[in-house]
């Protein structure tokens, strides 16, 4: 019974990898801001002051021109693509004394290696001086292409004309489940619960 038992708990999990955290290192926990990249002037460090969750978050450094961007690209997987996926991060400005209006754009794109094939903006969220400590945001966004191999978040920062820094956290990408996984997964705890009868 026990062998049926963690059987049917591979099973399950296979059924629900989807949602599983695509980006790496989301939460700056690792010792360097691998594998994130950085462009249009920002800069990117692990920081201890403060953290959404876990120990160390990500301290960003932005010029007061739009457009500054961290990001990062990653394989994925076949079965993932034409599917609608959450975005989420985690920012607080009060930790880095940011006083000033600030609108963070996530983005998400398909490509094949240095070529975008898709790319979708979301909605700019905007952070209001003297917003008090962790503000977490959440997006969803659904891909029409199937022909790309490399999956890119990016984050763009809109200052009003201020240049300044703010921590990031948990930032995440996940697969929203399709039906036909839920139904796949109560299919497995029907079988084994029929399986478990059968024994005793």
């Amino acid at each position: 019974m026990k062998n049926i038992s963690y059987f049917l708990s591979l099973l399950a999990l296979s059924a629900l990898s989807a949602q599983a955290n695509l980006v790496t290192n989301g939460g700056f926990e690792d010792a360097t801001i691998s594998p994130w990249a950085v462009a249009n002037g920002a800069a990117v460090s692990i920081s201890t002051a403060s953290a959404n969750s876990g120990s160390q978050s990500g301290q960003v450094d932005f010029p007061s021109t739009d457009l500054a961007q961290i990001n990062q690209g990653f394989l994925f997987a076949e079965e993932d693509r034409l599917k609608t996926f959450t975005f989420s991060f985690s920012v607080n400005v009060e930790a880095t004394g940011f006083s000033d209006d600030l609108g963070i754009r996530p983005s998400l794109g398909e490509w094949n290696q240095n070529t975008p094939i898709e790319y979708q903006f979301g909605d700019i969220e905007w952070v209001a001086p003297g917003t008090i400590g962790w503000v977490t945001f959440t997006q969803e966004f659904t891909l029409s292409q199937a022909d790309g191999t490399y999956l890119k978040p990016i984050l763009y920062f809109y200052p009003t004309g201020t240049a300044g820094s703010l921590l990031m956290d948990d930032i995440s990408l996940t697969v929203i489940p399709e039906p036909a996984d839920f139904a796949l997964l109560g299919g497995l705890l029907a079988l084994g619960s029929v399986m478990i009868r059968r024994r005793r």
